[in-house]
């Protein structure tokens, strides 16, 4: 997400025209946007494909209901995702197809 600041900057710096900037940034966060089930899913592959629900929600500053809507819309992509309870936390885990 910085490096779109930044980059947003820069355009905003080096055009003139505000029709020109605005036309560059809306393709720009077009090009750039990661969805929330995207978001995710790079989350528990950057951590060893396994993490716990509060990670997740906390990260993307979104509910727990909400982390668990998107692991089903990525289970429905087919995507092995796992939950299950330790303790008072849920984990979350990505296994690869066997």
């Amino acid at each position: 997400m910085e490096n779109l600041i930044k980059e947003i900057e820069t355009l905003i710096e080096t055009l003139n025209s505000t029709h020109e900037v605005k036309y560059q940034l809306v393709n720009t966060i077009k090009v750039k946007k990661v969805g929330r089930k995207e978001q995710i899913l790079n989350l528990i592959k950057e951590n060893d494909n396994k993490v716990s629900m509060k990670f997740l929600a906390d990260e993307l500053q979104i509910s727990n209901r909400n982390v668990s809507s998107q692991l089903s819309y990525l289970r429905k992509d087919e995507l092995n995702i796992i939950s299950y309870k330790v303790g008072n936390e849920t984990i979350i885990e990505l296994r690869d197809d066997e």
